[in-house]
């Protein structure tokens, strides 16, 4: 027979510090009806209290509770069918702000981390993935799952000051100025004033309290934030009165990547006197996390005020700085329309596969104008590849195609990119950039030659070709391998040919000649892919694309009397990602070519002048085959 057990476990953790050693004396577990549970214990006056259950002494989660002691018992109930159940109090004596302080500092109140996101008040990272619980919330990744976490997030710390100052007849003239580090209460200072400070020296004053050049990993993760000020005089004696609150920030990730991450920050500093706008100043910077770093420089957002007010008349400022960030975001999909930030698999890429870019500032205010958008691409970047039997084109960017808010493209070439993007705010230049991983396939691209003889055809008749040694298969036989980089879809390659021919013919018995082709223009040879539907293979870094050419040319006719060809080839190996939306890139070229003669009055038995030459291996390449004709439209 299976029972059920609760065990409670009076555990005396000193969280956020233990000021007092007052005991707490043992609560008391009694059954309710129907599977409930009651709690009491006594509530040490001061001492704040948390609750919290688990099934199996390892994962611990809180009850929806937070209590107060005011020296009196404090009861709560609960319900529970489970074999095995535990529960555990937890308290701390620092209470100065026990609902809505910040006891871990991940941006969260303790209120919201217990009665809104059922997540620890008392450590910044609840699922010790390294990213703080209130980064989390923020990036809408699940701050209790270490499987689910944020790419990068922004750091935050502030200081502020309050000012007071009564300006009576002394020596009833009296003030406070207050400051407060949020990194460090240690640095917190309050002093008592005998004489005004002027309104314009108070953000010299805040400075003073000199900001930290970098925080803890959990630290400080409440986003981006506006910094603020306000003054005031009030008449009748002047009475002073002013508010300043400052933000330093950093981008930071979890552990360190081999790509670097840049965000830029555009920052809008608004002003008004009396309600009265006086100016909007726009600014923009860069932050940057290096490749094998983990945080980047600092971004302060720190305003003063320009205005000293005196006299009897009622007079205020106020002034924002307000950081937004301009987002360049990536549909890696290209067809789902979900556009993430450029970092993490968002930041790598294939050659040949389809980069579409966006600078969304749809968080920047209605109020400013965003426009003039110029895309910087580095180069080997083309528009599009498409390709048919008669024509293969490169297609390049026009300017048209990069002055908008999204372009697509594909890189060519693999290694670190920048792209950069430049626009306006309210007609303050801004640039943006991001770097791109690329990368290429892996591949190998070998050749067998034959020989340059005269053969049987089909048909029986004969021919002049570039054919395997003994039997036609191939004059050059490809043997290609290509291989993905690892986390990479397989994708296909294939060949693309093209052909510079000349062959020509006497025909008795006139002695006149004729050509096919003229020796000096590159066409596709046949179809592209070449070959046939079978020669597109899988780029496994296993199945070889194993492929070739016997170039023939048939020579029994009554009206031929001497065959002479010439002719040259340019092999490719192309590969193309999966996906529809990419295109096919060059991995490798071989070069070859073939010729030779043969005359009617030997009975075609033979071939002088036989030229054959081909790369044994192929060269990397880069440039991808252009065309506007197929030999296969060449006539006599």
């Amino acid at each position: 027979m299976r029972t059920r057990a609760i065990a409670f476990l009076f555990v005396l953790t000193a969280v956020c510090g233990l000021k007092a050693q007052v005991p707490q004396p043992s609560p008391a577990l009694s059954p309710g009806a129907s599977n409930t549970w009651n709690l009491n214990w006594e509530g040490v006056y001061g001492r704040g209290y948390f609750l919290q259950h688990s099934d199996d002494l390892v994962n611990w989660q809180y009850f929806p509770l937070m209590e107060m002691g005011w020296g009196s018992t404090i009861p709560y109930g609960f319900a529970s069918s489970a074999e095995r159940f535990f529960v555990r109090l937890r308290y701390t004596d620092d209470t100065n702000d026990f609902y809505w302080g910040d006891y871990d500092g991940d941006g969260i109140s303790n209120w919201e981390e217990i009665h809104t996101h059922g997540i620890d008040p008392f450590n910044a990272d609840t699922d010790g993935d390294g990213v703080p619980d209130g980064a989390e919330l923020g990036a809408g990744t699940d701050p209790t799952d270490n499987a689910s976490a944020p790419e990068f997030w922004w750091q935050r710390t502030s200081r502020d000051l309050q000012y007071d100052f009564d300006d009576y007849e002394p020596p009833y003239n009296t003030g406070i100025l207050a400051r407060n580090a949020l990194w460090d209460s240690s640095l917190n200072s309050s002093e008592q004033l005998s004489a005004a400070i002027p309104f314009t020296a108070l953000k010299d004053r805040l400075e003073e309290l000199t900001f930290p050049t970098s925080l803890s990993s959990l630290e400080g993760s409440g986003g981006l934030a506006p910094a603020e000020g306000s003054s005031t005089l009030l008449p009748n004696p002047p009475c002073y009165h002013a508010t300043l609150n400052h933000h330093r920030h950093w981008l930071r990730i979890a552990s360190a990547s081999d790509i670097a991450l840049h965000r830029t920050l555009v920052l809008i500093t608004e002003r008004s006197v009396d309600d009265v706008e006086q100016s909007k100043v726009i600014e923009s910077e860069t932050l940057t996390i290096p490749a094998g770093e983990v945080v980047s420089g600092e971004s302060d957002a720190d305003p003063g005020f320009e205005n000293d007010f005196s006299g009897n008349e009622y007079h205020t400022e106020q002034v924002t700085t307000t950081p937004y960030e301009v987002k360049v975001e990536r549909d890696l999909d290209v067809v789902d329309d979900k556009w993430k930030p450029v970092a993490g698999d968002h930041a790598k890429a294939l050659s040949g596969e389809r980069i579409n870019l966006r600078v969304d500032t749809s968080n920047f205010p209605a109020d400013v104008t965003v426009d003039g958008f110029e895309w910087v691409l580095p180069e080997k970047v083309f528009k599009d590849y498409t390709t048919t039997a008669n024509k293969g084109e490169l297609v390049l960017f026009e300017e048209a195609h990069l002055n908008q808010q999204t372009v697509g493209f594909y890189f060519t070439t693999d290694g670190l990119k920048d792209v950069r993007v430049k626009f306006n705010v309210d007609g303050t230049a801004v640039e943006a950039k991001v770097e791109i991983k690329v990368e290429k396939p892996t591949s190998t691209f070998t050749t067998e030659k034959g020989v340059v003889r005269m053969g049987i055809n089909t048909k029986g008749f004969h021919t002049l070709g570039f054919l395997g040694a003994n039997t036609p298969l191939y004059g050059v036989k490809y043997i290609a391998s290509v291989t993905t980089p690892d986390g990479c879809a397989e994708g296909q390659f294939v060949y693309s040919q093209l052909i510079k021919s000349k062959r020509e013919f006497i025909n008795p018995p006139s002695g006149n000649a004729t050509v096919l082709g003229d020796g000096v223009t590159w066409k596709h040879d046949g179809p592209f892919p070449y070959g046939t539907a079978a020669a597109t293979f899988t780029a496994d870094g296993v199945t070889p694309g194993i492929h070739g050419d016997s170039p023939s040319e048939p020579a029994d006719s009554l009206f031929r009397s001497t065959i002479e060809i010439t002719e040259s080839f340019q092999t490719y190996l192309m590969f193309r990602p999966a996906g529809t939306a990419s295109r096919y890139v060059p991995l490798r070229k071989i070069n070859w070519n073939w010729g030779g003669k043969a005359t009617a009055t030997d009975n075609w038995t033979n071939v002088t002048d036989p030229v054959s030459v081909a790369d044994a291996e192929g060269a990397e390449t880069n440039q991808h085959p252009e065309w506007d004709d197929n030999a296969e439209n060449d006539e006599e």
